[in-house]
């Protein structure tokens, strides 16, 4: 982290000092680039500074595979860090609010999910993602699923400073403690329902009675919401099934 952040106030200074942008290759596949555009600069500065950093941005390899993100426009992703630019850039961080310096990030998504993939697998884990949604991934542990936005980890990552590898360790060790969390919920799921065939289907914990009837399902997504009493959000979810589960009964036990 520390060297990144070094690396930014590198570019930072640079760009201030000589009135051009820059670029600097943080990783394979993870840019990033900075422009002067105070406006206390004399127009023809600027404009030459923009018409460089476009030419920078234009170079950069596999563009389709790219997303930009200007530090900026931390507000547009609702994340609340405790580190973000304005603790690492310092002084910086005050004329990237105003716009007088422009701070941007390039980085390529299907590196970073080769990178996850690889440090995944090291840990046992697996990641699924269809082909036709650039946005989420799913981290497979045991028998459960967890959704991962890329772009709001992209955005952390870039936000805070740090590596792919350093951002995907700590959202690894996360999902393997929310693997834990699933699984003990699991295990209370099974027991209440004992009497019948209780399974983990997609990002379900599913209630069978047999083919014919209706198989009620608690969505264990819910429980990931940090934000939330999980104890509470699930025990809604048993008497909901509880429920439903009563009503079928009742219904099949009816005169015709």
């Amino acid at each position: 982290m520390e060297a990144l952040e070094n690396k930014w106030r590198s570019l930072f200074e640079k760009a201030t000092v000589e009135s051009h942008a820059g670029l600097v290759v943080a990783e394979e596949g993870y840019y990033l680039l900075a422009a002067p555009s105070s406006s206390e600069m004399p127009a023809w500065l600027k404009e030459r500074a923009k018409t460089e950093l476009h030419f920078l941005q234009s170079r950069l390899p596999d563009q389709e595979s790219c997303v930009s993100l200007m530090l900026n426009k931390q507000k547009d992703f609702g994340l609340a860090l405790q580190h973000d630019y304005h603790a690492w850039a310092k002084d910086y961080a005050a004329k990237i609010d105003a716009n007088e310096l422009c701070a941007e990030t390039v980085v390529n998504l299907a590196v970073f999910v080769r990178r996850f993939n690889e440090l995944a697998g090291r840990q046992g884990l697996a990641i699924w993602r269809d082909q036709e949604d650039e946005k989420f991934v799913e981290v497979i542990c045991d028998a459960f699923r967890q959704p991962v936005n890329l772009y709001a980890e992209v955005a952390q990552m870039v936000l805070s400073a740090s590596s792919m590898a350093d951002e995907i360790e700590s959202l690894l060790h996360d999902m393997k403690e929310n693997c834990r969390m699933l699984h003990n919920y699991f295990q209370t799921f099974t027991h209440i329902f004992s009497g019948y065939r209780v399974f983990v289907g997609d990002h379900y914990f599913v209630v069978s009675a047999g083919e014919q009837t209706l198989a009620p399902a608690f969505n264990y997504w819910s429980l990931l919401d940090q934000a939330i009493n999980q104890d509470q959000v699930f025990w809604q979810g048993v008497t909901a099934i509880k429920d439903l589960l009563s009503f079928v009964a009742g219904a099949n036990q009816s005169p015709q």
